[in-house]
């Protein structure tokens, strides 16, 4: 028997109408069309415009339909970059308090407000929010959950994260929040900023540690290249980072003056004089001479490790040679591995945040 909506012979023709009322009735056909063929030719066109379309329904394709029976239209983004939401209000105002006094509180955006004004076409306008992160959320809100991805990138998740500190939504991402972290993943300075940014939002302690630690090494505080800044972090982290050092280099320089015969194999006091003056005369060549204060040394902390590269601590007494250089890669190898002290209210706002985020329990 010949398949009807297959060309199986040169002369026969495809059956147009009956393929038509086929996938018409057919929803999950309707589905694999959309995403295999439809999706990728019209990215903007969604499933429920296709809905839309076989119902005979006026379908606008500058829209992206959260709801087909939406009531209220977002213009989400800048001018010229605009998306346009439509959703319905309802559900969008039990999932945000703020939207619910956007969309039914004194604002000029508010139903009432537009109603009195008889306007019919109920518009609500979001310059200043990123659109893919404001379709995300909205999505959650209409439980459309198959629309949220596994996966997303490091500048998807910061713009993500922007907004739901915005509106107070870190909540809505408890399902998703801890898959999103582990891949996440950035080494260049901006790419930290934003990391440290998440961490903050989503409450991943560790991963704040780490990226806090990152920036501070490299000398670039939080908060440049236009990335938000959480509070309480910068300077005062470089600042432990390069005292933590300094101390260990002064500790090493007492104990060379003050410990006499100690630090030679074979106990020679020409040889550990000759440790004290080749540990002076690296530091002088280094700038390092003599040792500042971590207030004193305006570079960060990657530049302090970086001229410490050329100290070196040598002992020689015409006979033997002693070396105390490993004691300086300990110092620079504690600092780096050291935890960053984190003041309690950045410890509580993490702890708070994580277990709305979902990465910590209740």
């Amino acid at each position: 028997m010949a398949n009807e909506f297959l060309v199986t012979d040169a002369t026969e023709t495809l059956d147009l109408t009956n393929f038509y009322t086929f996938l018409t009735t057919n929803e999950y056909v309707l589905a694999i069309t959309y995403k295999c063929i439809l999706q990728p030719l019209v990215p903007s066109m969604t499933f429920f415009h296709l809905q839309r379309y076989f119902k005979m329904d006026t379908v606008d394709l500058d829209k992206v339909l959260i709801d087909p029976y939406g009531d209220v239209t977002f213009n989400v983004g800048e001018k010229g970059t605009t998306m346009k939401l439509v959703a319905n209000s309802t559900i969008t105002a039990k999932g945000s308090k703020f939207f619910k006094r956007l969309l039914y509180g004194e604002f000029m955006e508010s139903k009432e407000v537009q109603e009195r004004k008889g306007i019919s076409n109920w518009v609500v306008d979001l310059p200043d929010d990123d659109p893919e992160s404001i379709k995300m959320l909205f999505h959650i809100f209409h439980l459309q959950f198959a629309w949220i991805p596994h996966k997303i990138s490091l500048d998807d998740l910061y713009r993500l994260t922007v907004v739901t500190d915005k509106y107070l939504l870190t909540h809505m991402l408890h399902p998703w929040a801890r898959y999103w972290t582990i891949a996440m993943h950035g080494s260049s300075p901006i790419d930290i900023q934003k990391r440290l940014w998440i961490s903050w939002e989503l409450g991943d302690k560790a991963e704040f540690i780490k990226a806090t630690k990152e920036l501070v090494m490299g000398g670039m505080p939080p908060g440049e290249n236009g990335v938000l800044e959480p509070p309480l972090i910068g300077e005062r982290a470089q600042m432990e980072v390069k005292q933590s050092i300094l101390d260990g280099l002064k500790q090493l320089r007492d104990k060379l003056v003050n410990a006499k015969l100690h630090h030679c194999a074979i106990s020679s006091s020409r040889c550990e004089d000759a440790l004290l003056g080749s540990m002076i005369h690296t530091l002088e060549l280094a700038h390092l001479w003599p040792l500042p204060n971590a207030a004193d040394f305006s570079g960060s902390p990657n530049n302090l490790v970086s001229r410490l590269g050329g100290v070196e601590v040598v002992g020689w007494d015409g006979i033997h040679t002693c070396s105390q250089t490993h004691f300086v890669r300990g110092i620079i190898t504690d600092a780096k591995n050291a935890d960053i002290s984190l003041p309690q209210p950045i410890l509580n706002h993490l702890k708070w945040q994580a277990r709305k985020a979902g990465l910590q329990g209740p």
